[in-house]
């Protein structure tokens, strides 16, 4: 398993409405009313109804994401990822950095490690730190700090130093500081994976 699937949980959430209610048919109402999030929650929806079509649920999800819904972008990104619904890794990783931008939490954590590994774009290690560091610090993304401990981690063992200041004019972290500091601050904002590295 790479490290982009063990980012996210491998298939959307259930939505506990079962595809064949009335409250489930109100969602796609709300989508053809305009509404991102109804779009979104009804593709996400068909994701739990067997007979649905990649292609139907890819339709409203872009629908979601096209009108500003970034959940409506990441779980595409992840079912292309799957491929669940049609498109590769290319629209994949696209659907994911724009969810990103948007604040979409976990695909910023996904956008960092497809950089990291080359998946849907050109691979920058750069790049996909800096997207995980910035979603640790800005979104307080536990995951991302945990993410990003365990890329500097693995650079580290590889025999790489990478160098650090938290602020301008601040001292230089070296990789265990760093590492040390990504995991505390991962494991504040309640991940369990950095909290247990921290023992």
């Amino acid at each position: 398993m790479s490290e982009t699937e063990a980012a996210a949980p491998p298939t959307p959430p259930p939505m506990g409405i079962d595809p064949r209610s009335p409250e489930f048919l109100n969602l796609r109402k709300a989508c053809e009313m305009g509404s991102a999030r109804g779009c979104s929650m009804f593709g996400v929806g068909l994701t739990q109804d067997g007979a649905a079509s990649g292609k139907r649920i890819l339709k409203f999800l872009r629908m979601g994401c096209e009108r500003g819904d970034a959940d409506g972008c990441y779980v595409m990104s992840k079912l292309q990822i799957l491929q669940r619904v049609p498109g590769g890794a290319d629209a994949a990783f696209r659907n994911s950095y724009t969810a990103c931008r948007m604040g979409q939490v976990q695909a910023c954590t996904q956008t960092g490690l497809m950089f990291i590994e080359g998946m849907g774009c050109k691979a920058d290690m750069s790049k996909g730190l800096t997207v995980l560091l910035n979603a640790c610090d800005k979104l307080e993304s536990g995951q991302s700090c945990f993410q990003a401990a365990r890329v500097i981690g693995a650079l580290a063992d590889d025999g790489m130093h990478i160098a650090w200041k938290q602020t301008e004019g601040s001292e230089e972290l070296n990789t265990q500081e760093m590492m040390r500091g990504l995991l505390r601050k991962g494991c504040a904002f309640k991940n369990e994976d950095a909290c247990k590295y921290m023992n």
